[in-house]
């Protein structure tokens, strides 16, 4: 049985929108990136669409379905992570604080870079022609901490679950210009554009 090649919600290389280097996001390190990468493998609901639009001439019995667009899917990720040990804990932590930072926009008069939105990160999942570097916003995020589940305390005077389970809302996000000068159907059947990131 092949090794299942992990699922991984990384920043772009080279991001540097905001400081990820301190607390517990500074744990989620993925080869000079950070992001989650998912220890268990997750449940992942894809949902792609081709919108049609319905011409129904008088007195006919079968409408005329007109192509106006498709819509590259959008996914929701079922996910777990364990806290059996502080540094499980901690990583826990970190990917908690990573979904909530990575779904927010920059703000304030503080901030240089207010009415920046949040970033676009990169999925990628089980090789070339399934997820690989899927350019993705977070639209929501959602877990659920038990009452009967108990608690483990961490390296940053907060305590997690010892088990936590979640859902990702993701939508793909692709450049237009990069979309107008790239995209072919011819390489999306191929294989080609799958390995770019288009899905």
């Amino acid at each position: 049985m092949a090794q299942v090649k992990k699922a991984k919600l990384l920043t772009k290389p080279g991001y540097s929108g905001v400081g990820l280097d301190s607390g517990p996001i500074s744990l989620l390190q993925d080869g000079g990136r950070k992001g989650i990468v998912f220890p268990y493998t997750p449940t992942i609901n894809v949902n792609g669409s081709a919108n049609y639009n319905a011409l129904q001439p008088p007195h006919t019995n079968y409408p005329a379905n007109i192509f106006e667009n498709s819509m590259p899917p959008q996914f929701n990720v079922a996910w777990m992570l364990t806290a059996q040990t502080t540094e499980e804990a901690d990583y826990m932590l970190g990917c908690i604080h990573f979904m909530r930072t990575m779904s927010k926009a920059h703000f304030g008069a503080s901030d240089p870079r207010a009415g920046t939105p949040p970033p676009v990160l990169e999925f990628s999942a089980y090789g070339d022609f399934q997820f690989s570097n899927v350019p993705v916003l977070i639209r929501s995020y959602t877990y659920d901490m038990n009452s009967e589940v108990d608690m483990v305390e961490t390296s940053f005077n907060t305590q997690v679950p010892a088990v936590l389970q979640g859902f990702l809302d993701l939508a793909v996000q692709v450049n237009p210009d990069r979309t107008r000068n790239e995209f072919s159907l011819q390489g999306i059947a191929n294989g080609s554009l799958l390995k770019k990131g288009y899905i």
